[in-house]
């Protein structure tokens, strides 16, 4: 009992030091301008930035939106979020995403007539790679999101809304469970579907190698060439 008092005593101490320390404030600030300085690109935090204890260590923040390369103009938006961070690689000085929860996502992806992607500086390599972030997540849960893919090069618009998204394990080698549910429209040609996907997947970035198994899915709409469909694969 003792013991476990005194456990409860230093960990009430500990978060009590990390809390006081803990400048909101000051974080929006240097990540706005660390964001500016490497990606030119706006990063506005207008909802609160909070510490998390449980279920586990990590930063949660309210409304916050990212602009176009080089533009003001909203590339991406999103409700709230939540980020939490694996506890002892953190004595090491290493930072392991333990998992991400996203909210009320809006993002629009574009590619442009010449065959860019508006996120093609998002995907370059930073000139100065930080050694203390490795790609290692446990788990990533998007909910009540919108994706739209603007393809300017043929003219269409597809758009994934109601979006919700859970994946396991995801690093530079994973294998995990997914689900995946949305509903995809399209003008060229003309979609409106419900979609939703579970299964299995395992892939290898350096070699190349993708998989997926335990597929199931099932489809209900308007497809190209099919009306009224009620598809269910497995």
């Amino acid at each position: 009992g003792i013991v476990f008092a005194a456990a409860l005593v230093i960990a009430a101490a500990a978060i009590a030091f990390v809390m006081a320390k803990f400048d909101a404030d000051f974080i929006k600030a240097e990540v706005t301008k660390v964001v500016q300085e490497k990606k030119q690109r706006s990063l506005k935090i207008d909802g609160p930035l909070e510490l998390t204890f449980w279920p586990s260590l990590g930063v949660r923040v309210g409304k916050l939106s990212l602009s176009e390369h080089k533009s003001p103009t909203e590339f991406v938006a999103l409700d709230s979020a939540r980020v939490s961070v694996a506890v002892m690689p953190l004595l090491s000085k290493q930072v392991v995403v333990d998992t991400i929860e996203v909210s009320g996502a809006k993002a629009t992806l574009i590619r442009h007539k010449d065959g860019t992607l508006n996120i093609a500086d998002l995907l370059a390599p930073d000139k100065e790679p930080s050694p203390l972030v490795k790609f290692d997540i446990a788990g990533v849960k998007v909910t009540n999101s919108r994706l739209t893919f603007r393809d300017e090069q043929g003219g269409a618009t597809y758009a994934a809304a109601a979006l919700n998204l859970d994946t396991g394990h995801l690093a530079n080698a994973a294998e995990g469970p997914l689900e995946l549910s949305a509903k995809v429209t399209a003008d060229k040609p003309k979609t409106a579907a419900d979609v939703k996907i579970s299964g299995r997947y395992r892939y290898d970035l350096a070699k190349k190698d993708y998989a997926l198994a335990k597929l199931e899915a099932t489809v209900k709409g308007e497809l190209p060439g099919a009306r009224g469909l009620d598809l269910k694969l497995a």
